[in-house]
């Protein structure tokens, strides 16, 4: 299909399969409980969960780099299943994709997408220290028992999170901005709010039973194969604790610090 792209070929709505129900979207911003909800999803017989495929080098060619949603599209059927299921973050759609959020909607309204999830986590320091967690100990997930407990500096005052370069704060406030521009397209939508502390920490079966009520399909029982990276309180993770909580004091961030 090298060359219908090549040849600056537009998609038109998807034909979809005749045992296709629906296509779902998970929007996320990463480090957010989504690896092991997509791992439970994978095992789920009526769901094709495809993951994070904009992000996939396995994928990346000048097919998917000339258009990458006429690739999500081909992904989208090649296989006969009831529902067809993606996750994006909103680093994918303006950096993979070069799309702004609400053109980002209007393609997904082209491919047919009419389940809409919203998976968050309320808590950003703790999102921020699994961000630098990762980028400094190379620590994704794991599938054992065993945690790393060593401690990590958090750059506070300028320090990049998210693509954003900045302070904590105005990084925050960026991610708040970004929360309510997604809620407001995905409201008036089958949608579903799930967040980490409530709907994965407990347990990620939660979100899951969640997805499955929301779907209406039936609860599989899957193994939960990943494990928590950081299941430390924070004054024991973070070696300026003193620094990042005198900075927070006072703000609408301060909760983060004792949740």
């Amino acid at each position: 299909y090298s060359n219908i792209i090549k040849s600056n070929y537009k998609f038109k709505k998807a034909k979809a399969s005749k045992t296709r129900i629906g296509n779902i979207v998970m929007f996320h911003t990463g480090r957010v409980g989504s690896t092991v909800l997509a791992d439970l999803l994978f095992q789920h017989s009526d769901v094709q969960w495809d993951g994070e495929i904009f992000i996939k080098k396995e994928y990346y060619s000048d097919e998917f780099i000339l258009n990458p949603l006429f690739f999500l599209n081909l992904r989208m059927y090649q296989k006969k299943i009831d529902f067809y299921g993606f996750e994006v973050t909103d680093r994918q759609i303006k950096n993979k994709i070069n799309q702004s959020i609400d053109e980002f909607f209007e393609s997904l309204e082209n491919l047919d997408f009419k389940y809409f999830i919203h998976l968050k986590r309320k808590n950003y320091l703790k999102q921020y220290i699994s961000v630098v967690r990762k980028r400094e100990l190379k620590l994704c997930h794991i599938e054992d028992n065993s945690s790393i407990s060593k401690t990590i500096y958090l750059n506070i005052k300028n320090d990049k999170f998210r693509n954003n370069t900045g302070n904590i704060i105005e990084n925050f406030e960026k991610l708040d901005q970004y929360y309510d521009k997604l809620e407001k397209q995905i409201l008036n939508k089958k949608s579903l709010f799930l967040t980490y502390e409530d709907d994965i920490l407990p347990n990620p079966k939660i979100a899951y039973n969640k997805i499955c009520d929301f779907l209406n399909i039936k609860n599989e029982n899957p193994v939960v194969n990943l494990k928590r990276t950081n299941p430390f309180p924070l004054k024991d993770v973070i070696e300026n604790y003193n620094e990042v909580e005198s900075y927070l004091k006072g703000t609408k961030y301060e909760w983060m610090l004792y949740d």
